[in-house]
């Protein structure tokens, strides 16, 4: 049985969610469970099912709606969180900065700062509060996905979510194909040309 104060911190972080996340992603079958699982002496964020069975971010049939994790998160403290599965089939892409903020002074890097400045699309903190996952609407280059601190997915991967907004609001999921190709191509170097027919 959990304690009430827990409960009421489990809703308080599902209510975040609910009032900052992208609104069209929640309604999107694009759901996990996560929890930490310690493998080969590190802890990772495992994704699973609202039925306990594993998820995979590549096989949309473990993939649920938003109120059927949101209800097993409610009810089972086993679970530390949830997130959303990036699919090719959709038009969002994801870009994790990560390890760029002090948690304790708030204060950020400025390599991420100025990453933030050229993304005006939904950000929020992390679980550790101490990088920033951001989603827009966008079309990844065919090579680079992640190089030091920086990580860019469309597919494949899901992103834990928190709720934890720091875009201004009423920004959503926006459009930032412009932006991310100049950011991408900083981090991974200039896409190659294509040849001439």
């Amino acid at each position: 049985m959990k304690h009430p104060k827990q409960t009421d911190l489990r809703q308080d972080h599902l209510n975040g969610i609910l009032e900052n996340f992208p609104k069209e992603l929640i309604r999107r079958d694009q759901w996990v469970l996560w929890r930490f699982v310690e493998r080969e002496g590190r802890m990772t964020k495992v994704p699973f099912q609202p039925n306990g069975a594993p998820a995979d971010s590549a096989n949309p049939a473990t993939w649920s709606t938003c109120q059927d994790v949101m209800s097993k998160f409610q009810a089972e403290a086993r679970f530390d969180g949830i997130g959303y599965v990036f699919s090719a089939a959709d038009p969002y892409v994801g870009i994790d900065l990560d390890k760029c903020r002090d948690p304790q002074t708030g204060k950020v890097e400025q390599w991420a700062e100025d990453i933030l400045a050229q993304m005006p699309t939904y950000s929020e903190l992390s679980p550790s509060g101490k990088g920033y996952p951001l989603i827009g609407k966008a079309k990844l280059p065919s090579r680079g996905r992640r190089k030091g601190q920086i990580e860019m997915y469309e597919s494949g991967r899901y992103f834990t979510v928190t709720g934890h907004r720091c875009s201004p609001e009423g920004v959503g999921a926006e459009d930032i194909q412009a932006p991310l190709m100049t950011v991408h191509a900083a981090t991974f170097g200039a896409a190659p040309a294509k040849a001439s027919k």
